[in-house]
């Protein structure tokens, strides 16, 4: 049982992320080089580009590969997780990594499972009569492999903001870190 779910417009995602990633770069810009929050700055930026790369590939497509994107009006549902699903992340992941001739053979598997766990309707899952598999976790879990490795970060971002309870007694990490940037980027200026 999620803790909360959304259904995100990608166009709505793609224009976020867009305008996040605007703000980050005008931040780095003013931010002095080799300073703790110009590499928080760094950092954050970085993971915005993968997602946004991953939410562009999935409203616009490529033509490289083929793929003409599900466009702006898709919709994309994700849950936040709850205790049972971080449980349930962790034992598929150590089952994955036992499963491996090679230690650390399957780089990213923990983040497939955590993004699976949380993803609750995608365009990009097969419908219900298409797949053998029975189990539903597994075929999230292809479907996630299937995609850019943005795809999955964006779904792991909006997962753990949907995992995390808002209520007025405290502020995420995401904005505090912001609040720092701008701070740290304030008093250099």
């Amino acid at each position: 049982m999620s803790l909360q779910t959304r259904e995100i417009r990608l166009g709505d995602a793609f224009d976020d992320l867009d305008q996040e990633l605007d703000e980050l770069a005008a931040k780095l810009r003013e931010a002095e080089a080799g300073t703790a929050s110009a590499a928080t700055l760094d950092e954050l930026a970085s993971q915005t580009e993968r997602a946004l790369s991953g939410v562009s590939f999935l409203v616009y497509g490529d033509e490289d590969v083929g793929f003409a994107g599900y466009g702006e009006d898709a919709t994309v549902t994700i849950g936040g997780l709850d205790a049972g699903d971080y449980a349930r992340v962790d034992d598929r992941a150590a089952a994955i990594s036992e499963q491996s001739d090679d230690p650390g053979g399957n780089p990213g598997s923990r983040a497939t499972v955590y993004a699976a766990v949380a993803l609750v309707d995608a365009p990009f899952l097969p419908a219900p009569d298409d797949v053998d598999e029975s189990d539903p976790l597994n075929i999230k879990m292809a479907a996630i492999a299937e995609q850019p490795v943005g795809v999955r970060d964006w779904l792991q971002s909006q997962a753990n903001d949907l995992t995390t309870v808002s209520d007025d007694h405290f502020r995420p990490l995401r904005e505090r870190l912001a609040d720092t940037a701008e701070a740290d980027t304030a008093e250099e200026a």
